[in-house]
């Protein structure tokens, strides 16, 4: 089968409500309020592919292709454009402000959902907030099949410098297992923080390297 797909912007917390499901706090009360897109679908009774897909989330556009590649496993192929997203948007109010990176932000995921997750592709974005952070070109590579996600790699023009890190959860034992590994380069130090915590005590370029390993919450 082969088609086109339109669909008209429609607030989703109105939808579920009116069926009954109760959608998560976020933190801009306006969030997921208009939502819609066009794409190209074609598929079989194995798999789907949505090429072409021009879609708005709020604010934000996406654009570029996304397939089902087998509908028994879920597996999932993308390769996506954003133009411009605030995470922050879509968190709890209780989650706002605990990661600064890309990667930071992927360890929150939850363990369930890593575990259910069988993906491939890459993902790019125009401007990303997370955590009051701001970040140009985002480029991240996602990989995840059997319980086990890597994100590698990530990057991004951060501060008038550079980030890049390597993220694998590994959810297959009963304590999630969590390695990072990022570098920053050239970072004005100042900037970041007055973004982050609203004053800047030192200033200045930096640069860090961090590798971290985490069990069940340990590091």
């Amino acid at each position: 089968y082969a088609g086109t797909l339109t669909l008209k912007p429609f607030n989703a917390r109105k939808l579920t409500a009116r069926l009954g499901i109760s959608l998560p706090r976020t933190s801009r009360a306006s969030a997921l309020t208009s939502i819609g897109g066009k794409s190209t679908i074609s598929g079989n009774a194995r798999s789907v592919k949505a090429s072409g897909v021009v879609m708005k989330l709020d604010s934000s556009t996406i654009t570029g292709a996304i397939s089902v590649l087998d509908f028994a496993s879920l597996a999932l192929s993308f390769n996506v454009d954003v133009d411009t997203i605030n995470v922050d948007d879509y968190l709890p109010p209780s989650a706002k402000g605990k990661a600064a990176t890309p990667g930071a932000a992927a360890t929150a995921l939850p363990v369930d959902l890593v575990r259910s997750l069988n993906l491939d592709g890459q993902l790019r974005i125009g401007k990303l907030t997370v955590s009051g952070v701001k970040m140009d070109k985002v480029v991240v590579t996602a990989n995840a099949k059997d319980g086990v996600l890597k994100l590698s790699p990530l990057g991004a023009a951060l501060y008038q410098g550079r980030y890049d890190g390597n993220v694998t959860m590994d959810a297959r034992g009963t304590a999630p297992r969590i390695t990072l590994d990022e570098t920053i380069k050239d970072v004005q130090i100042g900037a970041l923080l007055k973004d982050v915590r609203g004053d800047a005590p030192i200033t200045g370029a930096t640069d860090l390297r961090a590798t971290l390993t985490a069990i069940g919450g340990n590091t």
